[in-house]
């Protein structure tokens, strides 16, 4: 179990960097349901020094499930604010609703 302090102050901290403005290495775009590998990936690329953008990390309360203006507009301003996409291929994938609009941003 996650240290809730620890979880705390990971939130604030993405709550900082995207409320100023910051940039991101990557935006790692992925099926919510290969959660367990996407947080080692993103912890893996963090420690090779990358900004990793991965929403229900940054923003746990984004409700991804629907696909609305509001949501595609702020999605569209994240990864404006990215350098690059890395895109997680997964038996997982090809149900999901996100990633190929969001291969198709980056495209």
């Amino acid at each position: 179990m996650a240290n809730p302090a620890a979880t705390r102050e990971l939130r604030e901290s993405a709550k900082r960097r995207l409320s100023s403005n910051a940039r991101f290495d990557i935006f790692l775009s992925h099926r919510f349901l290969d959660a367990p590998y996407i947080l080692q990936l993103r912890n893996y690329l963090q420690l090779l020094g990358y900004s990793v953008f991965v929403d229900w990390i940054e923003e746990p309360e984004l409700d991804r499930e629907k696909v609305t203006k509001k949501v595609t507009a702020h999605l569209n301003k994240i990864m404006g604010r990215s350098e690059s996409l890395l895109f997680a291929v997964s038996e997982n994938s090809p149900a999901s609703k996100w990633m190929p609009w969001e291969l198709g941003y980056f495209d």
